[in-house]
């Protein structure tokens, strides 16, 4: 995927915006703070689905259209569903155009498709052919979802995906239900249900949970230039460090009610992080 994502052409980096997905190339780069992501977790109450920080105890939740304006998509436009169906073997096959045996080839129990074939069949076409290439685009969304935004089990895509791809690809918006399930998430990470560092919450090479929080509690500087761009993501200047978990806990316990930010979003999509 990373070689993959490196050769997107200047066409494709903007297509991907048709499914509401530029940014998060960039997204997947990110690299993950553990201890500061495992004291945010102890901080999260799953009954109000709400962080609490500081002395005040002070509650923070991710709204959507903070998620939409982080991920790239357009909270106005019509929200993308899971749809409950039968067939979505066929559904996999109608969405790349495979053979029965090619598709079959690809998936595991009838509900799950190995990421590593699809990539190598889709990876490398250069082509004039827009149908070709609007094929090339509907895999790297695919494994965009399953590797990044959905990877609950490494290397394979569920066939679910299918239905969402295709609604992203009439510019449905993603944002609802990658909020919905962050949020469910956390209330399992919390409960101790799940090993929360290979669920939604910590993603493959980023973190969207991570990048909100640390824009909300100021960890990380606020944008320099205007829109809120991507890129700096990985490049913001870093405000505030701990060496470990206990000691971030410490201190977002200690927390002032001036020292959490109001994160916004404006309708144009632009993100960006200003004080209280």
């Amino acid at each position: 995927m990373h070689s993959w994502t490196r050769s997107l052409s200047k066409v494709e980096k903007i297509n991907l915006g048709r499914y509401g997905l530029s940014p998060i190339v960039t997204l997947r780069g990110v690299v993950i703070d553990w201890d500061f992501l495992r004291a945010c977790i102890r901080l999260w109450d799953p009954e109000a689905h709400v962080f609490r920080f500081g002395a005040m105890m002070e509650e923070m939740c991710p709204l959507f259209e903070e998620f939409c304006a982080i991920i790239g998509c357009d909270p106005n436009a019509p929200l993308v569903k899971h749809e409950v169906k039968v067939g979505y073997v066929q559904s996999f096959e109608s969405l790349f155009q495979l053979s029965r045996p090619q598709a079959r080839a690809m998936i595991v129990g009838d509900q799950k498709a190995i990421l590593l074939p699809l990539i190598d069949e889709f990876s490398e076409i250069h082509s004039d052919d827009p149908d070709l290439m609007r094929l090339r685009m509907r895999a790297l969304v695919f494994c965009l979802l399953a590797g990044f935004l959905f990877n609950k089990d490494p290397g394979v895509g569920d066939l679910r995906l299918c239905p969402m791809v295709r609604q992203m690809e009439d510019m449905g918006c993603i944002g609802g239900i990658v909020l919905a399930e962050t949020i469910r998430n956390l209330d399992r990470a919390a409960l101790g249900f799940d090993e929360w560092t290979v669920s939604l919450i910590i993603l493959q090479k980023g973190s969207i949970t991570q990048v909100w929080l640390k824009d909300h509690l100021q960890v990380v500087a606020t944008p320099t230039s205007l829109p809120y761009n991507p890129s700096q993501y990985r490049m913001r200047r870093i405000r505030i460090t701990h060496p470990s978990t206990d000691a971030w806990t410490s201190w977002l316990i200690e927390l002032g009610p001036n020292e959490v930010s109001a994160n916004i979003s404006s309708p144009g999509g632009i993100f960006l992080a200003v004080g209280k």
